[in-house]
Formats: C-alpha cells, sequence, structure tokens
C-alpha cells in the first residue's frame, strides 16, 4: 500500500507539472497571438496610410492630366491664334512690299530722265540728298550703337538697295566735276556698311555681346570712311554751285 500510494504521489506531481507546463505554453501562446493582433492592427493601419497615400498621388497625377490637357488646349489656340496673327502680317506688310516696289521702278524712272536735260537733277538738289543720306547714316549707326548697348534688337534696314540713299544711288550718276570716281566705289563700300547691322543682330541673338560690341566698333571706324566719301561728294556738289 505504500508502494501504491508513494506511485500515486509520483503520478499526481507528473501531472500537476504537466498541467502547470500546459498552462505557461497557453499562457506564452496568448502572448503570442497578443503580439500578433498588435502586429497585425499596425499593419492594418500602415496599408491604410500607403491606401491613402497612393488615392493622393492619384487624385494629384489627375490633376496634373488634366493641367496638362489644359495647357496643351492652349497652347493649341496660342499657336492658331499665332498663325493667324502671322497671316495679318504678311497681308499688312504686302502693302509695303508693293510701295516699295513702286518706289524702286519710280526712282529708277527718275534717275532715267536726269539723263535728259529737260529733266537734269539740279546740283543743289543732289546736295540737299547728300546731306540727307549723311544724316541718315548717322542716325542708323546711333541705332545699332543703341541695340548694342541695350541688347534688344529693333528694326534695322539691312538692305542697302533698300534704304533711302540706295534707292538714289543706283537710280541715277552724277556728272559733278570729280565726283563720278568716288561715286563709283561708294556702292561696295555702303553694301559692307549695311551687312554690319546683320553682323550685329546675329550676335545678339545668341547672346555673344561681346561679339557685337566688337562689330559694332568696327562698323563705326568703317562708317568713317564711307560718311567721309560722302561729305567728299557734297563738297564737289556744293563747290559746282558756287
Amino acid at each position: 500500500m505504500g508502494s501504491f500510494l508513494e506511485n500515486i504521489k509520483t503520478a499526481s506531481q507528473k501531472s500537476v507539472s504537466s498541467s502547470t507546463d500546459t498552462i505557461d505554453s497557453l499562457v506564452s501562446m496568448a502572448d503570442k497571438i497578443n503580439t500578433a493582433w498588435k502586429l497585425n492592427s499596425e499593419s492594418q493601419q500602415y496599408v491604410s496610410m500607403v491606401n491613402n497615400s497612393i488615392s493622393s498621388i492619384a487624385t494629384a497625377s489627375e490633376e496634373i492630366s488634366n493641367s496638362m490637357a489644359e495647357m496643351e488646349n492652349q497652347l493649341k489656340e496660342s499657336n492658331n491664334f499665332m498663325q493667324e496673327v502671322g497671316q495679318d502680317l504678311r497681308k499688312a506688310t504686302q502693302p509695303v512690299v508693293d510701295i516699295e516696289k513702286i518706289l524702286d521702278a519710280t526712282v529708277k524712272e527718275m534717275g532715267d530722265m536726269t539723263k535728259d536735260a529737260f529733266y537734269h537733277l539740279k546740283t543743289q538738289e543732289f546736295a540737299q540728298y547728300m546731306e540727307n543720306a549723311i544724316s541718315s547714316h548717322h542716325a542708323w549707326l546711333d541705332n545699332l550703337k543703341k541695340m548694342v548697348k541695350t541688347r534688344e534688337i529693333t528694326p534695322l534696314q539691312l538692305d542697302s538697295s533698300k534704304c533711302g540713299f540706295g534707292h538714289f544711288y543706283y537710280a541715277m550718276t552724277p556728272n559733278i566735276p570729280g565726283v563720278l570716281p568716288i561715286w563709283d566705289s561708294l556702292g561696295a563700300k555702303h553694301q559692307k556698311f549695311h551687312k554690319y547691322g546683320a553682323s550685329v543682330m546675329e550676335a545678339i541673338k545668341r547672346q555673344a555681346y561681346m561679339d557685337a560690341e566688337q562689330i559694332y566698333r568696327e562698323v563705326e571706324l568703317y562708317s568713317r570712311e564711307l560718311i567721309s566719301d560722302m561729305e567728299r561728294i557734297l563738297q564737289y556738289a556744293k563747290e559746282d554751285i558756287a
């Protein structure tokens, strides 16, 4: 009996120990499940935050897409408007082109008429033309200088045959003593003078402002020879008048 009772006691102790281990395991499992729930809850929060972020990005993307579509429409409208403006400008400048052609033809006809003694250009009138030409070329230089200084391009006559003196020069040949040799060499010089303007404007367009200043200094120096020739012709004309 003593041995039997001892076995029962030992078995009971083992049962209690086993139950204790089982309870401890259950508690540990419960803690782990609780931790898992917490992690799951945090994960749900992060997923919710990511979802909200994605929604915000999607909304921003849609707004950007709408803005780009609106900009594209505006650009199309602006492009159409600019094309219309360009067409209007071409139409507006056409009369000027026609007038210039008529002026060219008229001046040439006048040049031919001056060969006739009846329509011969008086030396006084010729001298006045030369004075105007000298003043005009000084003004042309001033405009070019202003462009270089402000670094902004403004309208400037670049075609030597289209300026006031150019029309006059190519339309007639003066018969004032001493003038003709200077007059004949004036055409090439006058043409080169106007080409300097195109070079300055091209340099300003590509923002090469130091180049523009250098070219202006060259044309200013070159203009002295051109204007000096004009002044010599004017002096011959005045002497002929006297």
